[in-house]
């Protein structure tokens, strides 16, 4: 059995790009909600409600984006990895013809 094989690399390239803007995203996104969970320890909401709120930010909120930011690292070391792949199965095919 065969199968067509085609990538294109600016796409890939473009995703790869679209993958760390997203990425540069949710680590300011962290940055934002850590100093935000910080404001909140000292600040005038305090008791159980106060704390519900700081414990769901560092337990909750932050640990989900961070897991969210892992996954779109990994997905950008696949398509780096596939476009290298990609490039060198191409210079492989063109030294078996170029000769």
């Amino acid at each position: 059995m065969s199968y067509d094989y085609y990538m294109d690399p600016e796409a890939v390239e473009q995703m790869i790009q679209a993958f760390t803007d997203t990425s540069n995203r949710l680590q300011q996104m962290m940055s934002v909600l850590n100093d935000i969970n910080g404001s909140l320890e000292g600040s005038a909401l305090q008791g159980r409600g106060g704390n519900a709120l700081v414990m769901a930010f560092a337990d909750g909120l932050l640990p989900s984006i961070n897991a969210l930011d892992q996954r779109t690292q990994d997905t950008i070391n696949e398509l780096r990895q596939a476009i290298e792949d990609h490039n060198e199965g191409t210079q492989f095919i063109r030294g078996r013809f170029s000769g």
